[in-house]
């Protein structure tokens, strides 16, 4: 899922088992959703489906601004590569520089040269 938070109608309805379930992996769910002019992305069993991840990439400013717009999605591009590191979860500041993450080595991504 992609989107602000606040005003995304899924991950709204879904906030509860999201916030327990982000917990459970380190993620401070609602500090970081509550950051001014934060941007990224977690991952999570998803609430009612255990057999199914959610991914929510996601920004706390509206709009996004052309220039980090393209920070934004070269980083989840990144971020979803099989031959990069998994992440757990991932914030970003308003220059597009990781501030905190989580993740866990991929022991393929060595054979790409990537970390």
């Amino acid at each position: 899922m992609i989107g602000n938070a606040k005003s995304n109608g899924l991950i709204q309805a879904l906030k509860p088992g999201i916030m327990q379930r982000s917990k459970n992996t380190g993620f401070p769910w609602k500090s970081m959703m509550n950051k001014k002019n934060a941007a990224g992305a977690y991952v999570i069993k998803h609430p009612h489906n255990q057999n199914r991840l959610l991914l929510h990439f996601f920004w706390n400013a509206e709009p996004l601004n052309d220039d980090f717009f393209q920070t934004f999605m070269a980083q989840a591009l990144s971020a979803t590569n099989f031959t990069a590191n998994f992440y757990q979860y991932y914030v970003m500041d308003k220059t597009g520089t990781i501030v905190s993450d989580k993740k866990v080595v991929n022991p393929i991504s060595s054979l790409f040269g990537e970390e």
